[in-house]
């Protein structure tokens, strides 16, 4: 990453000597192994993204600028900007979606209560693998419903399997297409949201909340988030398999993306 970037509104990298983010966007410095951020009061939702994606290749410690956790890992900030995409969108959409996104831990709340398959993946453990080998290794595990979402080298996200038949979104989109040729802005921006932090945090993440499944019913729903992302490999190589459960379905026939 240069020394110095800025990223406005839309989401535009540039170089920049300014400490001041433009409006609507962000600021970062590298100096040595540290990292500054500082974000727009209304940092905007590409910008945002923008910058989780530009994280994706920064270690080391790292502040936010008038934040009281400062400093942070690399984990901790992403998460945070994630949160701070979610509360745009899903502020922009309460009729279709509202939920939270954590590190998955053994210590989650919710653990005990997880359904099995989702467990099963969030507990698949890649590191030190290669991308085919963590591929492999993921299909012996017999995950129902396992979505994989890659991207092409243009790093747009793109669903790469996914069930035969879904029920959420309607409509079953397009394999190894850009995501937001195939899914509508709210959906593309909700869902992409967690899988571009996936890919920064390069940890397994949990998500629950609520989901509007159609015009008719709103229902808590469950979702596990494991990347493979291995340091070195092609970012076309790279995935994020994820599951969902929705509570309340007792058969468990609900089939979410």
């Amino acid at each position: 990453m240069r020394a110095k970037i800025v990223i406005d509104k839309f989401g535009t990298t540039r170089t920049g000597d300014t400490t001041e983010p433009p409006p609507g966007g962000v600021t970062a410095r590298r100096s040595n192994r540290d990292f500054a951020v500082k974000l727009d009061a209304d940092a905007s939702y590409p910008a945002l993204i923008s910058l989780i994606r530009t994280l994706r290749a920064v270690d080391g410690e790292m502040t936010l600028a008038d934040d009281t956790a400062s400093p942070m890992s690399r984990e901790e900030l992403c998460l945070k900007l994630a949160h701070r995409a979610f509360a745009i969108i899903e502020g922009q959409h309460e009729d279709l979606f509202m939920s939270d996104l954590e590190i998955y831990t053994p210590n989650i709340s919710a653990i005990d209560l997880l359904p099995a398959n989702l467990t099963r993946l969030a507990k698949l453990n890649f590191n030190n693998l290669d991308a085919p080998t963590a591929l492999m290794r993921a299909s012996t595990a017999k995950i129902k419903n396992l979505v994989s979402v890659g991207q092409n080298r243009s790093s747009k996200l793109c669903f790469m399997t996914i069930p035969e038949a879904i029920d959420w979104p309607a409509g079953r989109p397009a394999l190894e297409q850009p995501m937001e040729e195939v899914l509508s802005d709210p959906i593309l921006k909700w869902l992409s949201t967690a899988y571009e932090a996936a890919l920064a945090i390069r940890a397994p993440l949990y998500q629950h909340g609520i989901l509007r499944i159609n015009a008719e019913r709103r229902m808590p729903l469950e979702r596990v988030f494991n990347p493979i992302a291995p340091p070195g490999d092609r970012p076309t190589h790279f995935r994020v398999l994820t599951a969902a459960a929705v509570s309340g379905d007792a058969d468990q026939n609900l089939i979410i993306i």
